[in-house]
Order: C-alpha cells, then sequence, then structure tokens
C-alpha cells in the first residue's frame, strides 16, 4: 500500500528473527511462522506457571488455558482461583492474620527528608541536619 504512494518502506533487523513482522514492510510465511511459534512457546510456559500453582488442573489444562478471558464466577468453578473477594477484604484478612500491609502514598519531592543535604556544609551542621532528617523521616513514615 505505501509503494502505490510512492514510499519504500525499508526494514532494518539486529538478526534473523528479530521483528519478523511489523508495521511496514514485507510479511512472510516464514515470518508468521516464526511468530506463532514464539506464542506458542509462550503460551506452554503460561500453562506449566499454572500447573505450577494449580497441579489439580493437570487433567483439564487445554480446556483452561484457552486465551479466553474468565468472569470470576466461572473461574472459580473451575478452580483457576480460590474465593471471590474485595481488595479490602484481602487486606482485612491479612492485618487479621499478622501480616504487615503497607500504605502506598503519593511521593511529595517537598518533603523528602534528604532535600536540605548539601557536601559544602560542616561537620557539626551535618550531625545536626542529620538528627533533623531522622525526624523528618519518622514524621513521613508515620503519616
Amino acid at each position: 500500500a505505501l509503494e502505490s504512494w510512492g514510499v519504500k518502506p525499508l526494514v532494518f533487523r539486529g538478526g534473523k528473527h528479530k521483528a519478523p513482522v511489523g508495521l511496514i514492510g514485507e510479511v512472510s510465511d516464514e515470518g508468521m511462522k516464526t511468530i506463532q511459534t514464539m506464542i506458542d512457546k509462550t503460551h506452554n510456559a503460561f500453562k506449566r506457571h499454572v500447573l505450577t500453582a494449580r497441579p489439580k488442573l493437570a487433567k483439564q489444562i487445554d480446556d483452561v488455558a484457552t486465551g479466553d478471558v474468565w468472569l470470576g464466577c466461572d473461574a472459580l468453578d473451575v478452580g483457576l482461583i480460590d474465593r471471590i473477594i474485595t481488595s479490602d477484604e484481602y487486606i482485612q484478612q491479612r492485618l487479621r492474620n499478622g501480616v504487615r500491609v503497607l500504605k502506598l502514598v503519593n511521593y511529595d519531592k517537598r518533603r523528602f527528608p534528604f532535600a536540605g543535604i548539601h557536601p559544602q556544609r560542616t561537620v557539626a551542621k551535618l550531625f545536626t541536619d542529620a538528627s533533623n532528617i531522622l525526624s523528618k523521616i519518622s514524621n513521613f513514615l508515620s503519616s
């Protein structure tokens, strides 16, 4: 299609199988075969990974590893998941079990504890700064 507009696509590759099919250039049977082989290898690795976590699916792995999207209730029925809960329920459950759960907060560069240190300061000033920094870290972590 590009040639009809006078554009000659140029594709440079770093190896025989580097970008076998691209947005421009020729799509060869060999390129398509290479891509399909890569996809098949990835899919087989995925199935092995699922079986590592869910060995009871060994007899039906080809029935469930089809590339389809599973609704939660259907995934539960076939054994792909253990239960259906919200993320809040999961976190509360983990907290009840004594697991330390960290809260993700937005990082504010203005509150970064080390923002005020400069190499030209005296050693005494650095010790004072270190004390202030530890205080800032403590306040930062507790907020």
